[in-house]
């Protein structure tokens, strides 16, 4: 169910949080622009910011911006497998987009600094990146097995089995990179006042999930399975190829909020979740902590092992790159 009050009062966070974000913009620009801008770090940089900006994008109702980022996340993918050479046009044109991403967020906020809530983007900024989205769509569609999953821009509604007016979505890039990465699709709805009461906000828990998985898409609504009664929350759609059990340790959020999603049905264009049947944890919603198959609960060093485990196989399935520890400790 929408909230329309909420949905204000979540682009008022993004606007006051965009500067910190602009910053990380900004830095990755001049990485790629010095003299070592041809290296994979500037790019694996870009790439994880396109996939958090998106998200923001998307909530602020910047489709033409949310779009463009999915595109050079995609491009910038294949650049970092070897599947494309990072130079001439390419390089231009990746520039040119992340210039143009920029200025999209910029545009949404005073030059002095302060928000300004509901700021509409001059076309002026809207026409760059539509002219590259065309341009890394033609280069994409000639390399990339995305295109068996409808297109990498191609949208599908992730839906519930009852009605639903605000549904999150998926890609057709993100179908690829959850069956190229072996991920677990989930739903996770946080309380909207816990979520704004975070370090940097809605941006820090994008950047604290993106280093355990990838956030695909985020829309404020009603809650259907929390108490109280129509909770405000923030539905995250997101990949991860931690089990449930553990998600409910990382995320600090009880098991009856994390939703299992089925990415096959999402393709169909069918139902793919629903609240009034089984969590997707494994376990009692009342144990805090993980437990075995045989009703055991883990250890630390068992959950450690785990979690090890599962990220090392996430980055070293995605990508031929510099793993996560090679980031910075803040993008934004």
């Amino acid at each position: 169910m929408r909230n329309e009050v909420l949905e204000s009062q979540v682009q008022l966070h993004i606007c006051e949080q965009l500067p910190v974000c602009l910053a990380a913009w900004r830095r990755c620009l001049e990485l790629m622009s010095g003299p070592g801008g041809r290296g994979e770090f500037p790019l694996v940089h870009l790439a994880t910011l396109a996939q958090r900006t998106r998200t923001l994008t998307r909530l602020l109702g910047e489709e033409h911006a949310e779009t463009a980022a999915v595109a050079l996340e995609t491009l910038l993918t294949m650049l970092l497998k070897g599947e494309l050479l990072y130079a001439g046009e390419i390089r231009k044109n990746t520039l040119k987009s992340a210039e143009a991403m920029l200025g999209v967020l910029a545009a949404h906020v005073r030059q002095d600094g302060a928000p300004e809530s509901g700021l509409k983007t001059p076309d002026e900024l809207r026409r760059p990146l539509v002219e590259t989205v065309h341009k890394f769509l033609r280069l994409i569609r000639a390399n990339t097995v995305a295109n068996a999953y409808g297109g990498p821009c191609v949208a599908f509604p992730v839906q519930h089995v009852g009605e639903d007016s605000a549904p999150l979505r998926l890609r057709g890039f993100d179908l690829y990179r959850i069956e190229m990465e072996d991920l677990r699709l989930f739903l996770l709805e946080m309380p909207w006042e816990s979520v704004a009461e975070r370090p940097n906000g809605l941006p820090g828990l994008l950047e604290y999930i993106s280093r355990n998985g990838h956030a695909f898409d985020a829309r404020p609504a009603w809650s259907l399975a929390a108490q109280p009664e129509k909770e405000a929350v923030l539905r995250l759609l997101c990949g991860f190829t931690l089990a449930p059990d553990f998600l409910e340790v990382l995320l600090q959020i009880p098991a009856q909020r994390i939703h299992q999603v089925n990415p096959l049905m999402v393709r169909r264009y069918k139902p793919s979740w629903n609240v009034a049947g089984p969590s997707a944890a494994t376990h009692t919603e009342k144990s805090p902590y993980a437990q075995s198959a045989d009703g055991v609960s883990k250890t630390v060093e068992e959950l450690t092992v785990e979690y090890t485990t599962a990220l090392n196989r996430m980055f070293a399935t995605s990508r031929n790159a510099p793993r996560d520890e090679h980031l910075p400790e803040h993008l934004f």
